[in-house]
């Protein structure tokens, strides 16, 4: 194919339309990439930026956090942070640099975007891999209309334009797979040399990822039923091409996750964090419960129900005419939708490695339906036939209003200031100066030890324009702590998030306190401002409340 590979003259037309693709889903990209910065990150990025400060200060490859293990966003993201650093702020190229410390808390934002880039990339790089899969599984046709589906992909583009590892994950599980597919059509060492290292090196970004080994051994037993060998020599090649492959996913994942094995310790401390069975607002299930909130929330969200619709029709049809390629997509996403909901969390972002297979699915499934209609028009022939593609438009346009009006939003509301934003303003040109703020997660970002991890708690002095706030930061003001002892240490206003409040009174009987904390905040005290998210603002609903203003404590 002339897609993408430089060796060949031409760009064929339909290389065109998937650079045409990824220059869009760069753009829209790029749209958000801001975000909050250059006030607070994201809350989950602090995890793989931290370890890149630590490297470059120390001068150590250990990043000192395995939690994902996010390896293909953490290196990357050092060796960009180390070449920036010494080309804007004069730092160290090698060796460690302790100056960093200084350069990163002026400018943490610019390593939060250079992260940001890496994601994006990653993102805008499984276009063309939805497109070669689809190729070797479906048709040219098919296959265009599943990379076009990407631009549809909000909760895609949003983990995206964040330094985590979902879009880098998705990456090289696309790359896996597109190999293992070619390995399986023209079997070679060479084409499960450059497979297995792509699973090693998915693994090596989210643990999730063995769910890709499942389908290198079906492959693999495939390849060997359909040699003319004896049945011994069948199996003789199996199990070498086996331990062969199994050799160099685990030496793929050690090359690029080193020092799991080295610091083993922290590393377990860090994988039995991530293994954790409870979360606010994220537990609850069981396993059945789990993969059923898959199937019928997380992915219809992340798509729409015509598209999952759809996508179980081409599933249905894929089935029927036995496609081995499609098959190992199905395997591969039943694993790895049975893994994920066997965690004790549930989160939809979990399901961004398999959302670019579904799109493929759901255009097979457009496809499909577009031809049972065309079937249906009376005139014959080229007239009938002349009329699908038309058919198959419109099935598309209608399929796709839903989401693509969920990327246009996030895109427009990402071009203005969030809600966090316009309350950390407020917050600088009304509140008095000596102020004494408690706050929870998610509200103004206030602190420039958001950089260094969200974790951070207790009472920070910052400078306003006008004085000095003290200020007070926790997961959630409801957690242990009462209104009166808010009350009785002298705190003046009290700032509060729905991305929080929301979880807990969603289960008033398991957060009985915290559900009566809240309930009393809103009804006993004064509520000096309030900021909803609209069409031009991101972010949650987030209240400012005063202690000061009317509030008698229940003691007094």
């Amino acid at each position: 194919m002339q897609l993408l590979w430089l060796p060949h003259r031409h760009i064929t037309r339909e290389g065109w339309i998937i650079l045409a693709l990824m220059g869009v889903s760069l753009l829209i990209h790029l749209f958000g990439i801001k975000r909050d910065l250059p006030w607070t990150p994201e809350i989950d990025e602090t995890y793989f930026v931290r370890p890149v400060m630590h490297m470059i200060i120390t001068g150590s490859w250990n990043p000192q956090w395995f939690g994902h293990p996010g390896s293909t966003v953490i290196y990357p993201l050092a060796f960009l942070g180390r070449i920036w650093n010494t080309i804007a702020h004069q730092g160290y190229l090698f060796g460690a640099d302790p100056d960093f410390t200084v350069t990163f808390d002026a400018y943490a934002y610019e390593f939060y975007i250079l992260g940001r880039l890496i994601t994006i990339s990653y993102s805008v790089l499984c276009i063309p891999l939805v497109y070669l899969i689809g190729r070797r599984v479906f048709n040219p046709t098919i296959s265009l209309i599943g990379a076009g589906f990407m631009l549809l992909s909000a909760l895609v583009i949003e983990h995206g334009q964040t330094v985590r590892s979902d879009t880098a994950a998705a990456f090289w599980s696309l790359l896996s797979i597109w190999l293992c597919l070619s390995w399986y059509e023209a079997p070679s060492y060479r084409r499960l040399l450059l497979t297995c290292i792509a699973m090693g090196m998915a693994i090596a970004t989210r643990y999730f990822m063995v769910a890709l080994i499942p389908v290198f051994l079906v492959a693999n037993v495939l390849i060997a039923l359909g040699r003319l060998e004896s049945w011994s020599r069948r199996v003789t090649r199996f199990v070498i091409t086996a331990l062969f492959g199994g050799a160099v996913i685990v030496g793929a994942f050690v090359i690029a996750t080193p020092f799991l094995v080295l610091d083993f310790r922290t590393a377990l401390t860090n994988i039995l964090g991530e293994a954790r069975s409870s979360h606010l607002g994220a537990d609850g299930l069981s396993p059945i419960g789990n993969f059923w909130w898959y199937v019928s929330d997380a992915i219809p969200r992340s798509t729409s129900w015509p598209h999952l619709i759809s996508a179980m029709i081409g599933i249905a049809q894929t089935v029927r005419q036995r496609s081995v390629q499609g098959w190992l997509l199905l395997i591969f996403m039943g694993i790895f939708l049975f893994g994920i909901s066997l965690s004790g969390l549930h989160w939809q972002r979990w399901i961004i490695q398999i959302i670019p297979i579904v799109w493929l699915f759901a255009a097979a499934g457009l496809v499909t339906v577009a031809q049972w209609l065309a079937r249906f028009f009376k005139p014959a022939g080229s007239v009938r036939m002349a009329r699908y593609p038309a058919l198959l438009g419109v099935l598309i346009i209608l399929a796709s209003i839903w989401p693509a009006g969920q990327v246009a939003a996030l895109t427009i509301r990402y071009t203005g200031p969030s809600t966090r934003e316009l309350a950390r303003e407020w917050i600088l040109q009304h509140l008095p100066p000596g102020s004494k703020i408690a706050q929870e997660w998610y509200t103004a970002p206030l602190r420039s030890e958001d950089f260094i991890g969200y974790e951070a708690v207790g009472k920070i002095t910052r400078s306003s324009p006008d004085g000095e706030y003290i200020v007070f930061s926790c997961f959630a003001l409801a957690q242990n702590r009462t209104l009166d002892a808010y009350h009785h240490d002298g705190y003046d206003y009290l700032v509060v998030s729905s991305q929080m409040y929301d979880r807990f009174l969603a289960e008033p009987e398991r957060y009985a306190d915290e559900t009566a904390f809240y309930q009393r905040l809103f009804r006993e005290t004064v509520i000096v401002q309030e900021f909803l998210p609209s069409a031009y603002n991101d972010g949650p609903i987030i209240h400012i409340y005063s202690l000061r203003q009317g509030y008698q404590p229940s003691d007094s």
